[in-house]
């Protein structure tokens, strides 16, 4: 049985993370830093601190298999945008040996009620291109590509 619950345990949350990084860091080592737990551990520690920051843990069959951390935002209308308070899904993570049991859907699905309860008009989240399987999950969520970022290297 798969069960979500909210956590404010820094300490848990950067040790589940360290996979994470440590695939961005494999992926993108020109980019992402390898996992520092003296440095991981106070970020999610601080993090959590803000009532707009929201973590959940993952448990299958009462062992702890993932998390998913978003931060509630809001942009302010300009003249150029309306206003928008969204969700943003920063990290999301389910260690490899529970990999394809539903627990990242139930994650999302734990959030995406978070944020219609919070008065959200929407979810954001970003991924690596690199990262297929995490394209394939958010697609098959319901996420739609709504902008693209471009990177062009210098100095190359």
């Amino acid at each position: 049985m798969i069960t979500i619950e909210p956590t404010k345990d820094f300490q848990i949350l950067a040790e589940l993370n360290a996979e994470v990084q440590d695939w961005h860091h494999q992926h993108y080592p020109d980019v992402f830093k390898k996992f520092d737990a003296n440095k991981v551990v106070p970020f999610f520690e601080e993090q959590l601190k803000d009532n707009g920051t929201h973590a959940y843990l993952a448990l299958k069959d009462n062992q702890i298999c993932g998390y998913i951390l978003c931060f509630e935002r809001e942009r302010k209308e300009n003249p150029f945008q309306y206003s928008e308070k969204f969700l943003l899904i920063d990290q999301i993570c389910v260690l490899a040996k529970f990999r394809r049991l539903g627990i990242a859907r139930s994650l999302l699905q734990t959030v995406e009620k978070l944020a219609i309860n919070s008065g959200c008009q929407s979810m954001q989240l970003n991924h690596w291109t690199a990262n297929d399987v995490a394209s394939s999950l958010f697609k098959n969520f319901g996420f739609l590509p709504f902008n693209l970022q471009l990177k062009k290297h210098l100095n190359d």
